[in-house]
C-alpha cells in the first residue's frame, strides 16, 4: 500500500500592517492622537503585533494628548511577526506644530491646568494673539484684492513677514516677563516660549 505525506506550503509572506491613525499630516498640541494599527496574516496567523511612539511603547486605541508633546517631526513605528517567525515593519511621521489658534488653545489650557496663575496675564496674551489673527486676515483679504499684482504682493509678504517677527518678538518678552514675576509657572513657560519660537522660524 502506497501512503502519501502531504506537505503544507511553506509560509514566507510576513504580515500586512496598516497604520490608520497617526496619519501623515501635521497636527496642533489641541488635538488628541489616538493609536489606530493593525496586522493580518493569511497564512499562520500573527503572534505579535508591536507599535512604539517615538520608541514608546503605545498600544492600539491609547488617546494622547499632543498638548504635552514636543513641537517638530514624531515617528510611530511598528512591527509584526506571524507564527513561523515571518516579520514585516512599517512607520509613518507626522508632525506636531504650533498656529496662532493653536497657541491660544494652549494659553487656555495652561490656564486651566494652574500654569498660568494671573487671568489677566492669559487675557493680555490671547489678546495679543488674537490681534495677530485679525491683521493676518486683513492681508489676506489684500492679497485677494490684489491677486492680479504679484510684485506689490511680494511687497505685502516681506511686509508682513516683519510685522508677525516683531510681534512674536513681543510675545516672547511679555512671555518671559510673567514667568520672572511669577505670573507662569515653569510648564507654561517652555511650553509658550516654544509654540512662539514655531511661530517666529516657520
Amino acid at each position: 500500500t502506497s501512503s502519501t505525506i502531504e506537505v503544507a506550503p511553506e509560509d514566507d509572506i510576513p504580515p500586512t500592517i496598516v497604520i490608520n491613525s497617526p496619519e501623515a499630516r501635521d497636527y496642533t498640541r489641541a488635538e488628541v492622537l489616538i493609536i489606530n494599527t493593525t496586522s493580518t496574516d493569511a497564512g499562520a496567523g500573527v503572534l505579535l503585533h508591536q507599535a512604539a511612539l517615538d520608541d514608546t511603547i503605545v498600544n492600539n486605541g491609547d488617546e494622547l494628548d499632543l498638548f504635552f508633546a514636543r513641537l517638530g517631526e514624531h515617528t510611530l513605528s511598528v512591527s509584526s511577526t506571524d507564527f513561523v517567525g515571518n516579520v514585516s515593519a512599517e512607520s509613518i511621521n507626522f508632525h506636531v506644530i504650533a498656529t496662532v489658534s493653536s497657541t491660544i488653545s494652549d494659553v487656555e489650557r495652561a490656564y486651566t491646568l494652574g500654569w498660568i496663575e494671573r487671568e489677566k496675564a492669559k487675557d493680555k496674551l490671547i489678546r495679543d494673539l488674537e490681534r495677530i489673527i485679525k491683521l493676518e486676515s486683513k492681508i489676506e483679504w489684500l492679497e485677494d484684492k490684489l491677486a492680479d499684482k504679484p510684485k506689490v504682493i511680494k511687497r505685502i509678504e516681506k511686509i508682513e513677514k516683519r510685522i508677525d517677527r516683531v510681534l512674536a518678538k513681543q510675545l516672547l518678552k511679555e512671555v518671559e516677563r510673567y514667568q520672572k514675576i511669577g505670573w507662569f509657572n515653569d510648564g507654561a513657560y517652555h511650553l509658550l516660549a516654544e509654540d512662539i519660537n514655531w511661530l517666529l522660524n516657520n
